[in-house]
Protein backbone atom coordinates (compact mmCIF):
# COMPACT_ATOMS: atom_id res chain seq x y z
CA UNK A 1 0.00 0.00 0.00
CA UNK A 2 1.68 3.15 -0.78
CA UNK A 3 2.32 5.85 2.31
CA UNK A 4 0.76 8.98 0.99
CA UNK A 5 -3.01 8.66 0.37
CA UNK A 6 -4.39 10.29 -2.52
CA UNK A 7 -6.98 13.54 -1.50
CA UNK A 8 -9.61 15.07 -2.73
CA UNK A 9 -11.99 18.19 -2.78
CA UNK A 10 -14.32 16.27 -0.90
CA UNK A 11 -14.34 18.15 2.28
CA UNK A 12 -11.39 19.76 4.39
CA UNK A 13 -10.10 16.57 6.13
CA UNK A 14 -10.73 12.92 6.34
CA UNK A 15 -14.68 12.86 6.89
CA UNK A 16 -16.18 9.59 5.05
CA UNK A 17 -17.61 6.89 6.33
CA UNK A 18 -17.78 4.22 3.50
CA UNK A 19 -19.34 0.66 4.44
CA UNK A 20 -18.66 -2.24 1.80
CA UNK A 21 -21.68 -4.92 1.13
CA UNK A 22 -20.23 -6.67 -1.11
CA UNK A 23 -20.78 -10.37 -2.23
CA UNK A 24 -16.96 -11.56 -2.78
CA UNK A 25 -14.02 -11.36 -0.52
CA UNK A 26 -11.55 -11.11 -2.72
CA UNK A 27 -13.45 -8.05 -4.52
CA UNK A 28 -14.27 -6.50 -0.94
CA UNK A 29 -10.65 -6.99 0.26
CA UNK A 30 -9.48 -4.82 -3.22
CA UNK A 31 -12.03 -2.17 -2.41
CA UNK A 32 -11.00 -1.30 1.30
CA UNK A 33 -7.44 -1.57 0.26
CA UNK A 34 -8.09 0.99 -2.16
CA UNK A 35 -10.16 3.26 -0.22
CA UNK A 36 -7.66 3.27 2.67
CA UNK A 37 -5.69 5.17 0.03
CA UNK A 38 -8.02 7.96 0.13
CA UNK A 39 -7.11 10.78 2.65
CA UNK A 40 -11.32 11.64 2.95
CA UNK A 41 -11.77 8.81 3.77
CA UNK A 42 -12.74 7.98 7.66
CA UNK A 43 -13.51 4.43 7.63
CA UNK A 44 -14.24 1.37 5.87
CA UNK A 45 -16.32 -1.57 7.31
CA UNK A 46 -18.03 -4.43 5.86
CA UNK A 47 -21.89 -5.02 6.43
CA UNK A 48 -24.46 -8.13 5.88
CA UNK A 49 -27.91 -7.90 4.85
CA UNK A 50 -28.32 -8.23 8.74
CA UNK A 51 -26.38 -4.84 9.79
CA UNK A 52 -27.75 -3.29 6.46
CA UNK A 53 -30.66 -1.75 8.00
CA UNK A 54 -29.84 -0.59 11.63
CA UNK A 55 -26.79 1.48 9.63
CA UNK A 56 -28.76 3.06 7.02
CA UNK A 57 -31.84 4.09 9.58
CA UNK A 58 -28.89 5.89 11.59
CA UNK A 59 -27.29 7.07 9.24
CA UNK A 60 -24.08 5.75 10.27
CA UNK A 61 -22.70 5.65 6.82
CA UNK A 62 -21.99 8.39 4.47
CA UNK A 63 -21.39 6.13 1.34
CA UNK A 64 -22.51 2.53 0.60
CA UNK A 65 -20.56 0.44 -1.79
CA UNK A 66 -22.69 -2.69 -3.00
CA UNK A 67 -21.94 -5.02 -5.19
CA UNK A 68 -24.56 -5.83 -8.68
CA UNK A 69 -25.34 -9.15 -7.44
CA UNK A 70 -26.58 -7.59 -3.60
CA UNK A 71 -28.13 -4.81 -5.16
CA UNK A 72 -31.48 -6.10 -4.44
CA UNK A 73 -31.13 -6.48 -0.98
CA UNK A 74 -31.75 -2.77 -0.18
CA UNK A 75 -35.67 -3.37 -1.69
CA UNK A 76 -38.03 -2.67 1.10
CA UNK A 77 -35.38 -1.22 3.87
CA UNK A 78 -34.16 2.07 2.10
CA UNK A 79 -36.35 5.22 1.86
CA UNK A 80 -34.51 8.01 -0.12
CA UNK A 81 -36.60 10.77 1.64
CA UNK A 82 -35.45 9.86 5.18
CA UNK A 83 -31.54 8.54 4.99
CA UNK A 84 -28.22 10.72 3.58
CA UNK A 85 -26.35 7.56 2.85
CA UNK A 86 -25.49 7.17 -0.93
CA UNK A 87 -25.31 4.04 -3.24
CA UNK A 88 -22.81 3.14 -4.94
CA UNK A 89 -23.26 -0.02 -7.15
CA UNK A 90 -20.20 -1.75 -7.98
CA UNK A 91 -19.45 -4.64 -10.96
CA UNK A 92 -18.02 -5.30 -14.43
CA UNK A 93 -19.34 -5.35 -17.64
CA UNK A 94 -22.04 -2.76 -16.26
CA UNK A 95 -23.28 -1.61 -19.54
CA UNK A 96 -24.33 -5.29 -20.28
CA UNK A 97 -26.50 -5.43 -17.25
CA UNK A 98 -30.30 -5.13 -17.39
CA UNK A 99 -30.33 -1.80 -15.27
CA UNK A 100 -33.42 -1.01 -16.37
CA UNK A 101 -35.04 -4.18 -14.21
CA UNK A 102 -33.69 -2.76 -11.07
CA UNK A 103 -35.65 0.97 -10.91
CA UNK A 104 -36.90 0.69 -7.78
CA UNK A 105 -33.65 0.34 -6.28
CA UNK A 106 -32.22 3.00 -4.64
CA UNK A 107 -28.85 4.34 -6.34
CA UNK A 108 -26.77 7.46 -6.47
CA UNK A 109 -24.25 6.30 -9.07
CA UNK A 110 -22.13 3.66 -10.52
CA UNK A 111 -18.46 2.59 -10.58
CA UNK A 112 -17.08 0.21 -12.98
CA UNK A 113 -14.53 -2.44 -11.28
CA UNK A 114 -12.91 -2.90 -14.38
CA UNK A 115 -10.84 0.41 -14.42
CA UNK A 116 -10.71 1.00 -10.44
CA UNK A 117 -7.96 2.57 -8.88
CA UNK A 118 -7.30 5.25 -5.67
CA UNK A 119 -7.17 8.40 -8.17
CA UNK A 120 -10.43 7.26 -10.14
CA UNK A 121 -12.22 5.93 -6.82
CA UNK A 122 -11.68 9.39 -5.42
CA UNK A 123 -13.10 11.25 -7.84
CA UNK A 124 -16.01 8.96 -8.25
CA UNK A 125 -16.47 9.47 -3.90
CA UNK A 126 -16.05 13.22 -4.38
CA UNK A 127 -18.50 13.36 -7.25
CA UNK A 128 -21.14 11.60 -5.37
CA UNK A 129 -20.98 13.25 -2.25
CA UNK A 130 -21.01 16.77 -4.08
CA UNK A 131 -24.79 15.22 -6.18
CA UNK A 132 -23.19 14.45 -9.51
CA UNK A 133 -24.40 10.81 -10.53
CA UNK A 134 -20.67 9.38 -11.22
CA UNK A 135 -21.51 6.47 -14.56
CA UNK A 136 -19.40 4.17 -16.40
CA UNK A 137 -18.92 5.97 -19.80
CA UNK A 138 -20.00 2.92 -21.56
CA UNK A 139 -23.41 2.30 -19.44
CA UNK A 140 -24.11 5.78 -19.88
CA UNK A 141 -24.14 5.93 -23.13
CA UNK A 142 -26.47 3.12 -23.22
CA UNK A 143 -28.50 4.74 -21.09
CA UNK A 144 -29.08 7.73 -22.61
CA UNK A 145 -29.26 5.81 -26.28
CA UNK A 146 -32.08 4.02 -25.53
CA UNK A 147 -33.85 6.68 -23.10
CA UNK A 148 -33.51 9.56 -26.07
CA UNK A 149 -32.46 7.81 -29.49
CA UNK A 150 -34.04 10.98 -31.19
CA UNK A 151 -31.20 13.37 -29.83
CA UNK A 152 -28.28 10.67 -29.59
CA UNK A 153 -28.93 9.63 -33.01
CA UNK A 154 -29.96 13.00 -34.40
CA UNK A 155 -28.19 14.44 -37.88
CA UNK A 156 -24.54 14.99 -37.04
CA UNK A 157 -24.26 18.81 -36.80
CA UNK A 158 -20.23 19.29 -37.85
CA UNK A 159 -18.27 20.62 -34.92
CA UNK A 160 -15.16 22.57 -35.14
CA UNK A 161 -12.67 21.61 -32.88
CA UNK A 162 -9.28 22.85 -32.17
CA UNK A 163 -6.46 20.01 -32.23
CA UNK A 164 -6.39 20.73 -28.10
CA UNK A 165 -10.17 20.79 -27.68
CA UNK A 166 -10.21 16.99 -29.89
CA UNK A 167 -7.22 16.10 -27.16
CA UNK A 168 -8.91 17.16 -23.79
CA UNK A 169 -12.32 15.68 -24.88
CA UNK A 170 -11.14 12.24 -25.51
CA UNK A 171 -9.57 12.26 -21.89
CA UNK A 172 -13.54 13.90 -20.97
CA UNK A 173 -14.67 10.86 -22.56
CA UNK A 174 -12.25 8.62 -20.54
CA UNK A 175 -13.93 10.11 -17.62
CA UNK A 176 -11.09 12.22 -16.34
CA UNK A 177 -11.63 14.88 -14.17
CA UNK A 178 -10.73 18.72 -14.83
CA UNK A 179 -7.97 17.89 -12.80
CA UNK A 180 -6.69 14.55 -14.47
CA UNK A 181 -6.75 16.25 -18.03
CA UNK A 182 -5.05 19.22 -16.51
CA UNK A 183 -2.33 16.52 -15.24
CA UNK A 184 -2.34 14.58 -18.79
CA UNK A 185 -2.26 17.61 -21.30
CA UNK A 186 0.45 19.16 -18.90
CA UNK A 187 -1.23 22.39 -18.52
CA UNK A 188 -3.63 23.76 -14.94
CA UNK A 189 -6.42 22.63 -14.13
CA UNK A 190 -8.11 26.02 -14.70
CA UNK A 191 -6.54 25.67 -18.30
CA UNK A 192 -8.46 22.28 -18.53
CA UNK A 193 -11.66 23.95 -17.35
CA UNK A 194 -11.21 26.44 -19.73
CA UNK A 195 -11.26 23.91 -22.41
CA UNK A 196 -13.99 21.59 -21.42
CA UNK A 197 -15.97 24.79 -21.32
CA UNK A 198 -15.13 25.90 -24.73
CA UNK A 199 -16.08 22.13 -25.86
CA UNK A 200 -19.40 22.20 -24.39
CA UNK A 201 -20.48 25.28 -25.91
CA UNK A 202 -19.14 24.29 -28.86
CA UNK A 203 -21.23 21.46 -28.90
CA UNK A 204 -24.15 22.71 -28.07
CA UNK A 205 -24.57 20.45 -24.84
CA UNK A 206 -25.07 21.30 -21.17
CA UNK A 207 -22.94 19.16 -19.37
CA UNK A 208 -19.85 16.44 -19.61
CA UNK A 209 -21.71 13.28 -19.98
CA UNK A 210 -23.73 14.91 -23.20
CA UNK A 211 -20.45 16.06 -24.42
CA UNK A 212 -19.13 12.22 -24.08
CA UNK A 213 -22.63 10.82 -25.43
CA UNK A 214 -22.57 13.06 -28.54
CA UNK A 215 -18.82 12.74 -28.93
CA UNK A 216 -18.85 8.87 -29.47
CA UNK A 217 -22.65 8.95 -31.63
CA UNK A 218 -20.99 11.76 -33.94
CA UNK A 219 -17.82 10.08 -34.76
CA UNK A 220 -15.56 12.82 -32.62
CA UNK A 221 -14.19 10.25 -31.00
CA UNK A 222 -13.50 7.22 -33.19
CA UNK A 223 -13.70 4.38 -30.94
CA UNK A 224 -15.94 4.28 -27.64
CA UNK A 225 -13.83 5.13 -24.40
CA UNK A 226 -14.19 3.55 -21.27
CA UNK A 227 -14.01 4.93 -17.81
CA UNK A 228 -16.49 6.67 -16.14
CA UNK A 229 -18.33 9.95 -17.20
Amino acid sequence: MPETATSSPINGNASLSVALHIGSDVIAHGLEAVLQQIADVRSVLRVDLRSLPGLIADDEIDVLVVSFDLWSDLEGIWDPTAHRTKILVTGSDLHTREIESFSSLPVDGFLALEYISAERLNDTLSRLVNGEVPLPSELAYRLLNEAYPVVTRRSRAHVELTAREKQTLALLVKGLSNKQIARGLGISTHGAKRLVTAILLKMGVPNRTAAAVQAIDSGLIPERSTGDI
